[in-house]
Order: C-alpha cells, then sequence, then structure tokens
C-alpha cells in the first residue's frame, strides 16, 4: 500500500498518537464553548440580566472529511488518545480526544470518502 499523507493539501494535517492515518480533505473545528453563568439577583439594577463566564469550557469537536481506505480502521473502540492539528504556518493545536462516529460515502466510480467525528475531552494546548 502507498503511503499516505494527513495533509489536506492547504498544509493543515491531523496526526493520532496510536498512528491511525486518513489522507485529509478537509476539517471543521467547532463547539469548544465556555457556558455562561446569570448572576441576576433581586438586588439587579438597569432592566438588564448579567452572568459570569464559566470556569471550564467544553472543548469541542471536530469532524474530518477524509478519503477512505478499507486497509486502514477507524479506531471507534480505541481509547483517548492526542489529537494534533498542524496549521499552514506550523502552529499546533493538540487536545486529547476519541473517536466518536465514523460514516462511509462510496459513490460508484468516484473516490470513497468517510467522515470521522472526533469528540475532544480535556485542555486544548495551543
Amino acid at each position: 500500500m502507498p503511503a499516505i499523507s494527513p495533509d489536506c493539501g492547504l498544509g493543515t494535517a491531523i496526526t493520532f498518537s496510536s498512528g491511525f492515518l486518513a489522507r485529509v480533505q478537509s476539517i471543521e473545528l467547532s463547539g469548544i464553548e465556555r457556558a455562561e453563568l446569570e448572576s441576576t439577583t433581586m438586588a439587579s439594577t438597569g432592566g438588564a440580566k448579567t452572568f459570569l463566564p464559566a470556569d471550564l469550557y467544553d472543548p469541542g469537536e471536530m469532524s474530518i472529511e477524509m478519503q477512505f481506505d478499507t486497509d486502514v480502521a477507524p479506531p471507534i473502540g480505541g481509547a483517548t488518545e492526542t489529537v494534533t492539528i498542524t496549521w499552514p504556518d506550523a502552529e499546533t493545536w493538540a487536545c486529547s480526544g476519541f473517536l466518536k462516529s465514523f460514516s462511509v460515502n462510496a459513490p460508484v466510480e468516484e473516490i470513497m470518502t468517510a467522515t470521522a467525528v472526533i469528540k475532544f475531552t480535556g485542555a486544548w494546548t495551543f
């Protein structure tokens, strides 16, 4: 089997500490979210609610569109592992995560693709 690159063609690469590898076509990083906590009290004035930022944030998840290779098994039952995103400017973001879902699209006479969703857990390293 020829070597494949995790690079999506624009210089962004995704690597997994388990060695799982795919030819990435695109990524969507969404859901890094910090909740707001309402702090309005009976003593509040001004006619508007007040809020404070939560101490913790949800590290979100990432959807990866990739070329599907039947020789590479998705780690759907695997443990949490380090997932690293290397951006075109060589900066990296890393977070622990696990494979939440994996789906395949295999149209006739076209390139088979797959979508993997990684759920992140714990703090990001930027």
